[in-house]
């Protein structure tokens, strides 16, 4: 006997104030607490410039649109807040991602479904990852979330005047977009698909589109910059992603679950079985749209040569995860496969909920302690001592820091820049050098630099941050002045 739809308009509204309420939760707690990213550095670094001076940069250090920085850059002369806490200005992009994802999901599936959704999406650890951290991640899926709202809604509303509201927000949803990230270009382009099959309803989907495409137009001289140095950093590759689910949706489960097991095959063949079986049980609506999206992420990866596939690249296709979840377990309800269905929410809940409680209580599965590394490198530092940031960005988070300012500083972004690394090096044969490296692989992927480091001078002391990882681990070492008998390796 199916249940009374006040009861199940109850545990829809009930699952979606708990599931902003513990998102919330988990969101803010301690938030301004960790120090700053490298990746925030940077945003903060480009967000306090002049705008004229921003663009410049981004054109050429970076391979994402500006909205972000513009956003962080009018916030930063009302606030005046300490880097950490700008944070804030993207934490409650979460709570609409979890809001969305609720309606996307009641809509589709039903009541039980959109609390089953919601509580999933809340306590999604990689999610929750993103919710914390000052970039554009939690903004492009709030808005992708909402602009499916917006999209479904408008499509459908009896109102001419809900309607005429609905499509002028989604315009400035699809304009916002791919100045977000440019993966809003699909997310749009993926809607236009879905508009296709009921043009006479949906056509102003279209022409937000076009309006969305001729507002890039000012913006193209910096992607013309920006394409040749885009797609490479920090991707496995197609054939990874295809398997490792546990990127996309598994931040901070403990490694010994997947370290010389087969956690990561098991856990990508459910994920797959749970979204496909929401898109069949969907028949079109959102899950068609993000199915689409993500199609045609896997066609651009080949098209353009750049891996669109991994993990962070991935992370606003999440709620769509959350509402499969709502749609299997709803179905089971509704069989004799009903316990199933509870069973599968609330073990995904309790893998959520490892993956959480790692990430916030655990420093081994936080970013990099960079307040650590400042009070050790402030305690041992000497006034002619030298600093090599390997790679060059960790350098930001330090830039303002007394452990570093009035010594001579340098930091290569990337191999081209070993052979003036060396020369660097060899300007400050007489004095000690702290090498820093966090995320070599960008800058020194074999290691030359430390190489000949290790090889030419002797090693005073050395510390180890290890973490799940590795884009978080820093080490870093003091050394000595070069010794008089070392051969240096040729330009």
């Amino acid at each position: 006997m199916s249940q009374a739809p006040a009861t199940t308009a109850r545990i829809a509204f009930g699952g979606l104030w708990i599931a902003l309420a513990v998102g919330a939760l988990l969101i803010f707690w301690r938030l301004s607490d960790q120090s700053i990213y490298v990746d925030e550095a940077f945003t903060i670094d480009a967000a306090r410039r002049p705008i004229d001076a921003m663009f410049l940069e981004l054109a050429q250090h970076d391979a994402h649109p500006p909205l972000l920085y513009l956003y962080v850059h009018a916030a930063m002369p009302l606030l005046h807040w300490p880097s950490t806490w700008y944070r804030y200005l993207i934490a409650p992009f979460g709570l609409v991602t979890i809001a969305c994802t609720w309606l996307l999901a009641r809509r589709g599936f039903g009541d039980t479904a959109a609390a089953a959704a919601a509580l999933v999406v809340a306590t999604e650890p990689t999610l929750l990852l993103f919710d914390r951290l000052l970039r554009m991640y939690a903004p492009l899926t709030a808005l992708t979330a909402l602009s499916c709202v917006l999209l479904l809604y408008a499509s459908t509303a009896q109102s001419s005047r809900a309607r005429i509201i609905a499509w002028i927000v989604y315009g400035i949803c699809a304009v916002m977009m791919p100045y977000v990230m440019y993966l809003g270009a699909i997310v749009i382009a993926s809607q236009c698909a879905y508009a296709l099959f009921d043009l006479r309803r949906r056509w102003p989907a279209i022409a937000c589109a076009i309006v969305s495409f001729l507002c890039t137009i000012p913006w193209w001289w910096a992607i013309k910059e920006q394409f040749p140095q885009s797609g490479y950093t920090g991707g496995k590759g197609l054939a990874a992603a295809a398997w490792s689910a546990r990127d996309v949706l598994g931040y901070a489960l403990p490694v010994g679950w997947y370290t010389g097991t087969h956690f990561d095959l098991i856990f990508a063949i459910a994920v797959v079985a749970i979204v496909l079986a929401g898109i069949v049980l969907a028949r079109g609506g959102a899950m068609a749209i993000y199915a689409t999206a993500l199609a045609i992420m896997v066609v651009a990866t080949f098209a353009l040569g750049r891996n669109l596939v991994f993990a962070r690249y991935l992370v606003y296709l999440v709620p769509s995860f959350a509402i499969a979840v709502g749609a299997v377990c709803a179905f089971a309800l509704r069989t004799r496969w009903r316990v199933a269905g509870v069973a599968l929410v609330l073990a995904l809940l309790s893998i959520n909920g490892v993956g959480d409680a790692d990430q916030l209580l655990d420093k081994f599965y936080q970013s990099s302690d960079w307040k650590t590394v400042e009070s050790i490198v402030s305690q041992n530092e000497r006034p002619n001592d030298a600093i090599l940031f390997v790679q060059g960005y960790s350098y930001l988070v330090f830039e303002a820091s007394p452990a570093v300012v009035g010594h001579d500083v340098f930091g290569p972004q990337s191999p081209s820049s070993i052979p003036q690394t060396y020369e660097w090096l060899d300007r400050h044969a007489g004095v000690r050098v702290w090498y820093i490296e966090n995320q070599s692989w960008y800058a020194d992927p074999h290691h030359e630099i430390r190489d000949r480091i290790v090889a030419s001078r002797p090693r005073l002391r050395e510390w180890f941050e290890p973490r799940s990882d590795p884009s978080s681990t820093v080490f870093f070492a003091l050394y000595g002045p070069e010794k008089k008998s070392t051969s240096r390796p040729k330009l």
